[in-house]
């Protein structure tokens, strides 16, 4: 399922629950058929789409001037991005997106 996601609006689609259940089911049944690879794998799915949703959530925040709560996204987009890249290869980083938010990941001050 393809799915885009550029604005607050589009993370609010059912699609994107839809996408979420279906990852997670998915997970769940490789899990229990030992398929560790297809298991692990849904898991950089879901945690790369959770990844983008918080990093847009976060310029949202900025525009209302929340910016105590988009910075602590922000912060959560650095590790999560790098926990992310430890456990994928780079096609992976660059089609989910993650490569480009842990690129503009150095929020607090630190080498991304």
């Amino acid at each position: 399922m393809k799915v885009s996601l550029v604005t607050l609006e589009d993370t609010q689609k059912p699609a994107i629950s839809e996408l979420f259940d279906k990852l997670s089911e998915k997970k769940e049944i490789a899990v229990s058929q030992g398929d560790e690879e297809l298991a692990n794998n849904c898991w950089r799915e879901e945690e790369a789409l959770k990844l983008n949703i918080l990093y847009i959530e976060a310029f949202s925040k900025l525009k209302e001037h929340e910016y105590r709560e988009a910075w602590q996204d922000l912060e959560r987009c650095e590790i999560n991005a790098n926990f992310i890249s430890e456990n994928s290869v780079d096609s992976f980083l660059r089609k989910s997106r993650v490569s480009f938010i842990k690129k503009k990941g150095n929020y607090s001050g630190h080498a991304a």
